[in-house]
Formats: structure tokens, sequence, C-alpha cells
């Protein structure tokens, strides 16, 4: 047998000339690639490039109106099928028993009102005609195998019960419950802390090696995906750019698109002014001014203290008649920082370690907490005791601090235009009441969005654009102190560039002091100038990020340190 006919027979997957129509608009354009028996293909690009589109046309789950050509030629142990044009019937069979898919978003993918265990019982029913006794042990082993502690209790509960780690690996049971032999992860770790996103990747690694999976893998992190796969293919508008091995993708890419999605991803080892991206790449911009450390240090240096917090602490409120005779358990335990005008504080931790409750403190949306937080003076606004402030007092004080939330399609109203979603807040502060239609063209342009963008919707932009939007509208009405949650953390790296760079503009622009969160250690890295390191609910670390990443001192910095891809 020659070496492609070897080749052949070891191909478990084939695609070809693959093109893909929602109307007039062509998504796919020739989509070409191939994944052996036992291997691990990253797919990766931007958001838009055609990336879980190509996936989903391989299980064949698109709407009524695309319109597909090509030919997806699946070899199974059952024979070879082509799935373009397949019947429905057959189709069925191959899902979930053949093919599995883990999607992006479990809370989405699972169903809300069943327990884990009905949901995974249902699969284990349909595909493998368990019943009884022997279905719920088969249940309860799957939970196991993708490293659910306490099972039996797990499976009782609902998904959003369960962290986000927890639900992933429950979409993992899931998909490999029916044991497939080509498994389907779309972005499975792109919001996860960089913890549980190593356990996940350590746990789809051992299900390969033990039960020879090929895996189909997509995401936008070309780090994670060098060091995971075999070989990467990489995707933009619709078309493959450059196919290769891993190791040459990351060590000799050779499309300026794959440069770029290299390069503008900050690291935990350089530390550039301003982050390089694709665009840079292609207009042949390929090097950065370094940071001016000691400049920034000096500037901090004489910088006016501006925030400050002392024996900060939350807790939760006990349901029902509960708190008559338990105290609460503090979600929150007592915090200690400041910050000058114009610096930025870095938070990190894994999920629940308390980020998010200690950013809604300090604007004041989490009602059950206590301790010392206050503003200084500046301009025409006094100091300011915030925990002393309530009602119109607070609502008028909150114009000095504005926040930016994890997720832009949820915080901004989805029936209102952009420019109305930006008039509001101009409108409740009345603020440039002569002037707001230019208000609102100085604040997209500040965020490099086109005039044509306050008509639109929501929905009609992409992720990175909706965080620009959200990011105006926390600019609107001029605060001194902007925090942000989670907000560059489940965009694309080339979007994440544009995102930071614009945060470092704006800090420089309008001397924004800044309270950046996430679990992204890299970020941290590039933006901030002292951090917080969370566990648990309490401050584990804190200090000047350089002495942190120089030195870290307690396990929890370690182990996020270590967690961070890499490449090759």
């Amino acid at each position: 047998m020659s070496d492609s006919d070897k080749t052949s027979a070891t191909r478990l997957l084939t695609i070809h000339d693959l093109r893909l129509r929602f109307g007039t608009a062509e998504v796919l354009r020739g989509v070409s690639l191939h994944l052996q028996r036992g291997e691990a293909l990253g797919l990766v690009g931007e958001s838009g490039s055609g990336k879980t589109t190509t996936a989903l046309s391989v299980i064949q789950l698109l709407s009524a109106s695309a319109k597909l050509s090509g030919s997806i030629r699946y070899h199974s142990k059952n024979g070879e099928r082509e799935l373009v044009d397949q019947n429905e019937a057959v189709l069925q069979t191959l899902r979930g028993r053949e093919i599995g898919m883990v999607f992006q978003d479990a809370l989405a993918a699972l169903n809300p009102v069943r327990t884990i265990a009905s949901q995974l019982e249902e699969v284990l029913h349909v595909h493998q005609k368990l019943r009884g006794a022997v279905r719920k042990a088969a249940m309860l082993q799957w939970l196991r195998e993708v490293g659910i502690e306490s099972p039996d209790i797990i499976s009782k509960r609902y998904p959003h019960q369960l962290s986000g780690g927890q639900r992933q690996r429950i979409m993992i049971a899931l998909a490999l419950a029916c044991e497939p032999e080509l498994l389907i992860c779309d972005e499975p770790t792109s919001a996860l802390d960089v913890t549980v996103q190593k356990q996940v990747i350590a746990l789809l690694r051992r299900l390969r090696a033990e039960r020879g999976l090929s895996i189909l893998f997509i995401s936008h992190d070309l780090a994670l995906t060098a060091e995971f796969c075999d070989r990467i293919a990489v995707m933009r508008n619709g078309e493959i750019a450059e196919i290769a091995s891993a190791e040459q993708i990351w060590k000799h890419p050779q499309s300026a698109y794959t440069q770029g999605l290299l390069a503008c991803r900050p690291n935990l080892h350089s530390l550039p002014d301003r982050l390089l991206t694709v665009a840079d790449f292609e207009n042949g911009v390929m090097q950065v001014l370094q940071r001016d450390h000691a400049g920034r240090a000096q500037s901090l240096l004489a910088a006016t203290d501006f925030l400050q917090v002392r024996e900060l602490s939350a807790w939760y409120p006990l349901p029902g008649f509960a708190s008559l005779w338990r105290k609460p358990t503090l979600a929150l335990q007592p915090v200690n920082f400041s910050l000058k005008r114009g610096e930025c504080l870095g938070i990190v931790g894994e999920s629940g370690s308390g980020k998010t409750t200690l950013a809604r403190c300090l604007v004041r949306l989490h009602s059950e907490c206590s301790g010392e937080l206050s503003l200084a003076a500046h301009g025409h606004h006094p100091s300011q005791d915030l925990m002393a402030l309530s009602g119109a007092d607070l609502r008028r004080a909150r114009r000095r601090f504005q926040m930016v939330f994890q997720d832009p399609y949820s915080s901004l109203n989805p029936a209102r235009t952009i420019a109305q979603c930006l008039h509001e807040p101009l409108a409740i502060h009345g603020l440039h009441q002569e002037r707001r239609d230019q208000r609102l063209y100085e604040l997209l342009d500040a965020v490099s969005l086109p005039k044509s963008a306050l008509m639109r919707y929501p929905s009609e932009f992409s992720g990175g654009q909706r965080q620009r939007i959200a990011i105006a509208r926390a600019l609107a009405v001029e605060p001194e102190l902007l925090i942000c949650d989670e907000s560059v953390s489940a965009l694309d790296v080339s979007v994440q560039a544009q995102i930071l760079n614009l945060l470092r503009d704006l800090q420089k622009q309008l001397g924004l002091t800044l309270v950046f969160i996430s679990h992204d250690l890299s970020v941290i890295r590039f933006l901030a100038d002292q951090m917080l390191v969370m566990a648990q609910g309490r401050v584990v670390e804190q200090g000047a990020c350089e002495s942190i990443f120089g030195n870290p001192q307690h396990a929890v910095t370690r182990a996020l340190l270590e967690a961070v891809p890499k490449g090759l």
C-alpha cells in the first residue's frame, strides 16, 4: 500500500471546496481540510472567520436558509458517508453517536429547567438504549470520567448551580457519553479561568489518549491551540489562510494574518507600550516601543491619591428566617488598597474568588457590604464617603465612577439603538443638553466607531464592537474611575488587543483611573501598575505588578502564572 493510500485509510474527515451562503452573503469560500484518526486539528481565527460555521456544517446544524455546496466525507467504522445534502434520518444516527460536539457556552447549551442527571440519562437512553439502574450507573460513571467530584450530589443540581468549569465538564460528558469517534470542541475554554482551562485541556488530552478520539478544536487562542493540537488551520473571511503543523504555525508562520494573531496577544515576558494588531502586520508595522518603567513610576509618584478602600467586606443574606439564628458567610473578606489618580489596579483570581463581588461593592451595586470607600476631591467634586451615600446623592456620585461589564450584549438594551443607549446616561445626569448629538459623535470617535453606528442596534455589531459601545457609554458621563469586569475575556485576541490599546490610550488622554478584573495574568501584566490576587473571597497577595510577576509569593499566584498558555 502506498503512503497516500495509508494516509487515506487513516483519514476520518475530509472537507473539500466547502461553500456556504446565507442569501447573498458568502460565509464559507472553498474550505478544504482533513482530519486523521486520533489527530487533534486546531481551527483558529477571529470571530466571523467561519470556524464555528465549518464545524456546524460537519454535523449539518445549519438554518434552513443556508445554501451549502462542496463535499464533507466522514469515514466512520460503519463506512464512508457524504454529509452534504444527507437525509435527516442518517444525520440523526451520526450526531452524538459518532460525532459529538462541545459548545462554547455551556450554560446556554444545557437545559436550565432539568437536572444534570436527567439530561445525561436522556442521551444514554436515546443513543445507548440504557435503562433503569444500568443507565444511572453509566451516568455517574461518565461524571467521574470527566473529573466531577461527588457526582451523586452534582447530578441532582441544575446548570445555574454549577461553576463554569463544572458546566464545561458536563458538556464534555454529554458529548462523550455515546463514545463518538470525532469530538468537535467549539471554544470550550474561551471564558474560563486559566486554571480551569488547564484542567479542561488536560481532561481532553487524557480522553484522547485513552479513547483514541479525533478532535476538531476551535479556538481564537493560538498559544493554547499550539500546545494541544497536532496541526492548525488558520481561517479568515471564510477561507483557509494557512494550514500546517502546530510547530510550523507557531515558530514560522507564513501569512501576515497569522503573524498578527501571534503578536497581538500580550505575554508575560515583554511589556510594550501598545500591542500590535493584525492590521499593523498587514501594513508592515512590526515593531513597537517598550514601556518606560522609570517614567511611569515617576509620574505615579507625583500623582495625587484618588481612591481609598479600607476593611471592605461583603456578604450575601441568608434565606427566610435563617438570618435570625445564623450569621451570614462573608463572600468578601476585608480588603484594603489605595489608588492614585491615573493608576491601574489589576484584580485576578479564579471564578468564585470574589473579584466581581469586590467590583460591585466599589460601585455600590452590592448592598450587603461594610467598610470605608472614599473618593478624593477633584474639580467641582468634593471628597466623598461612598458608603454614607444613598438615593439621589449616590446617583449623582456615580457620575465619578462607571463599570464596563463582561458581556456587552447583556448590558446593552437590545430594543434600543446605540444613540438611545448613549443618550440615556447624559439625560440622567443632565449633561451636554445643548450639544448632545455632538457628544455622541465624540464618544464614537473615542472608541473608533463610525457615526453610522448610532442608528443601529446592539445585535448588528460584533462582540468587539459591542464592547467598544459599552466603553463609550461608560465614558459618556466623563468618569474619573472606570471598572472593567472581565471585559475582554471572551473576545478574539486581535479584538482584545484593540480594546486594551484603546483603554491605555484613554487612560493617557483622559487621566482615567482603572480597576481591571481578569483571570488572564498576561492581560493584567500589560495594563496594570499594581495588582490584587484573590482566592475564596480574600486577597492572598497584593503589590506592584513588577514585584509580583518577578517573585510571586503565594501558591495561588504561582498556579495562575503556570496555567497561562505559552505555546511551543
